[in-house]
């Protein structure tokens, strides 16, 4: 039989189970208070039972991955479209639920995604259409075995209409044992998809390859560290009853490390080809729609040279050039020079002048950092502005994610 204490951890663990994945644009991270904890504590467990008071509280401390989750998190300010919010923020519990709301000016985004055991669950009100679409989905998807995934979407608005399918199949990794290292995953499976009044069967098959290859160049005097990747995948949708295919090739090739003491950079290759049209259009079933070509590169010279509290840490240029999306945020072309403020451990704050030449004019960027024990690094909030031509602003949020030691 179980104890008082221990019905209320119980409790606890079915209400956080039935309560419910990323740089980019991120927000800032929430907890509960130790107040509220207590609070929460104080009414479930009754005088006599503190010696398992213990276990309830466990429930309600951070996982130890908590801190890591915050890579996923998209912030939203954006004062063009009119659009404010979060997206993929994770709540403070041991379960891997995170919550989404956006304000548009004509509706709002909301709902909650997890991922549990090789599953990724989403039911949310999600950005399009004229009132936002509606959205249901479970996706299966561990790295070999057996694969489900489903999407189901619908309008509150008449005559508006998304594509909806289901699809299973099994993913199968394939050993080289001549080439150690090599990744290689093949794919198959059946679906059916549907489009207003328009709906028919699919097959899916795709493959993937790819290699790490860590130190390709390696000095030990110059501290250089180099490494490349590269990887590949085809896909393939075939529309039974319409005779129809949608193939897309994705190339992405990329080489970041230590080129010599205190200088790094990366440079990274994406491209994605699409040949053929698909029965109910591109971009139906999950697939990309459409060509890419994404060219990133950069560097970073640590400085760390003191001014008293305050000491001239970085100065960094990066390049990011989206060429079918000129419009995207990742385009940058940018210099910077970063100041760190140590306030008192666990807290920092950076600050970033910047010329961005992509945008044609200068930055700011503040950063808060915290540095806690059971992070495995560095993370806070920052808030970008930058000056651009014909009076044009744009202010963008985020969270900063570093190694404890950067």
């Amino acid at each position: 039989m179980f104890n008082r204490a221990q019905v209320a951890v119980r409790l606890i663990e079915a209400l956080t189970a039935h309560a419910g994945a990323g740089g980019g644009l991120y927000t800032a991270p929430m907890t509960l208070t130790r107040f509220a904890r207590s609070r929460v504590l104080s009414a479930l467990l009754i005088p006599g039972f503190l010696g398992s008071a213990a276990q309830a509280a466990d429930l309600f401390s951070l996982p130890a991955d908590y801190y890591n989750r915050f890579g996923g998190i998209e912030g939203v300010f954006d004062t063009n479209a009119s659009k404010y919010g979060v997206r993929a923020f994770p709540l403070p519990i041991k379960a891997d639920i995170r919550i989404l709301f956006v304000n548009h000016p004509n509706y709002n985004e909301y709902g909650l995604t997890s991922r549990y055991k090789d599953t990724d669950f989403k039911l949310a009100n999600a950005e399009g259409g004229q009132k936002g679409i509606m959205t249901a989905e479970v996706n299966h998807n561990p790295w070999q075995g057996i694969q489900f995934h489903s999407k189901f979407q619908w309008s509150t608005v008449a005559g508006e209409y998304f594509a909806n399918y289901i699809e299973g199949g099994y993913a199968k990794v394939v050993p080289v044992p001549t080439v150690p290292g090599l990744n290689v995953r093949l794919y198959g499976a059946l679906g059916y998809g549907a489009l207003a009044k328009s709906s028919q069967p699919y097959t899916h098959v795709e493959g993937f390859v790819g290699k790490d290859f860590p130190g390709v160049i390696k000095n030990e005097a110059t501290k250089t560290n180099i490494n490349f990747n590269l990887n590949s995948t085809l896909r393939n949708y075939y529309f039974i009853t319409d005779k129809k295919a949608f193939t897309t090739l994705e190339v992405n090739a990329g080489v970041n490390g230590q080129i010599i003491d205190r200088l790094n950079g990366y440079a990274r290759q994406f491209e994605r080809y699409d040949f053929g049209l698909g029965a109910l259009g591109n971009n139906v079933y999950g697939i990309a729609d459409g060509k890419a070509r994404e060219t990133y590169a950069g560097l970073s010279y640590r400085l760390d040279y003191g001014f008293g509290p305050v000491n001239l840490h970085t100065v960094q240029y990066d390049y990011g050039h989206l060429w079918y999306d000129l419009n995207s945020t990742n385009n940058r072309n940018e210099l910077g020079a970063t100041f760190r403020l140590n306030i008192a451990e666990p807290l920092r704050l950076d600050i970033t002048p910047g010329y961005d030449w992509y945008w044609g004019g200068p930055s700011l960027t503040g950063a808060a950092m915290v540095r806690l024990p059971q992070a495995s690094n560095a993370f806070g909030p920052s808030v970008k502005y930058n000056w651009m031509p014909n009076g044009a602003h744009r202010l963008s949020l985020g969270v900063v994610m570093t190694d404890k030691g950067n």
